[in-house]
């Protein structure tokens, strides 16, 4: 029985796009518009690009993780949004070349195919992971690796036969190492053992207690298990221990230290299994955990120097639904007809108003 998970492949116009022929010819015709969306359990958005006016349009619609809400209202989410940016630019569905949906939830090729199959209106389309669009948005599109630690984590990896494969993102109860959820656990937990006196002192104690407004860390007991402590108070907590961690508090340093060490971990793990340690390339950081960088990063590249040296830190100039809308591009064939320091400029310039 194997122990490691196989890689899987990306949709093949991802690595290697059709010929700029093909791409040419939507742009003549009345279907040079493409759709990148990027969709979760809080929002989805959209980015829609009319190649032919160089246009771009965002649409913005509720939540759309068909694992939180279901099929049916997560696409009609994603088709809100699409729309909505659709009509920005002076477009209709059926101008679409492509159009590339990450959303969060979607976990495999079953996921996909029956997600697509509700966007018959478009082209072409393709339904994948919203990983997938952060790796695209922070490798640009190029082999490598993108680490995304928020509330959660998750590490994904593609190399340029088009072959990806993930480490984490199996969740707050059975993993999220590193993420700001168990960052913010680890400081409560530290606090509630220095305040028994199992633990060295340290600074996480006061800032438990003024974070969550109780008198005593006794009442922690009634935030968290009466009032049902939300995953997202508790990642909260990880801002007030990275204040105390660049105050030199050794607890919480080593708590960042350990996450850094996680991901790195995590990212080594892509990188072995893609076959890539010996070739240079980057890996991107997104997420909120990356804002205290200078507490996390010397355990995370220590990690991944020994076993990938060639690995290069890197963090994204541009948004995932960004990098959505760059595989678009890439699946309709035309990565030639486009200039990446331009659409940059200009998808930032968007979604920045």
């Amino acid at each position: 029985m194997e122990n490691t998970a196989k890689a899987c492949y990306l949709p093949k116009d991802f690595i290697n796009p059709p010929s700029e022929t093909i791409g040419s010819k939507f742009i003549s015709s009345n279907m040079g518009c493409l759709i990148g969306v990027d969709g979760g359990g809080t929002k989805t958005l959209a980015v829609a690009y009319n190649l032919k006016d160089d246009k771009m349009g965002i649409g913005l619609a509720g939540p759309s993780n068909p694992e939180s809400i279901g099929t049916a209202a997560a696409v009609d989410a994603v088709r809100k949004a699409s729309l909505v940016s659709l009509t920005a630019v002076g477009a209709a569905s059926d101008n679409v070349a492509c159009a590339v949906l990450s959303i969060a939830g979607i976990t495999g090729d079953q996921d996909s195919r029956m997600f697509e199959k509700n966007f018959t209106e478009f082209s072409s389309v393709h339904a994948t992971n919203d990983v997938v669009a952060a790796w695209a948005s922070g490798t640009m599109c190029k082999q490598g690796i993108a680490i995304i630690a928020g509330t959660g984590s998750h590490t994904i990896g593609v190399n340029d036969k088009g072959a990806y494969c993930r480490a984490g993102g199996w969740g707050h109860i059975t993993g999220d190492e590193g993420a700001g959820y168990m960052i913010g656990l680890s400081g409560i937990r530290e606090a509630l053992r220095c305040y028994d006196g199992r633990a060295e002192k340290t600074a996480l104690l006061k800032r438990m207690l003024d974070f969550y407004e109780i008198q005593s860390a006794d009442d922690m007991l009634r935030v968290v298990y009466k009032e049902n402590l939300s995953k997202d108070r508790i990642s909260a907590f990880a801002e007030a221990m990275a204040d105390e961690a660049m105050k030199g508090d050794k607890a919480a340093a080593r708590i960042f230290a350990e996450a850094g060490k996680e991901l790195g971990t995590a990212a080594c793990a892509v990188a072995r299994r893609l076959e890539i340690c010996d070739k240079t390339f980057p890996v991107a950081l997104i997420g909120s955990v990356f804002i205290s960088k200078q507490l996390i990063l010397p355990s995370l590249e220590s990690m991944l120097k020994q076993c990938a040296p060639g690995a290069n830190i890197v963090f994204p100039s541009i948004p995932p639904v960004a990098g959505a809308l760059l595989l678009a591009v890439r699946s309709a064939g035309l990565w030639q007809s486009i200039t990446l320091s331009k659409f940059e400029q200009k998808v930032n310039s968007l979604l920045h108003k």
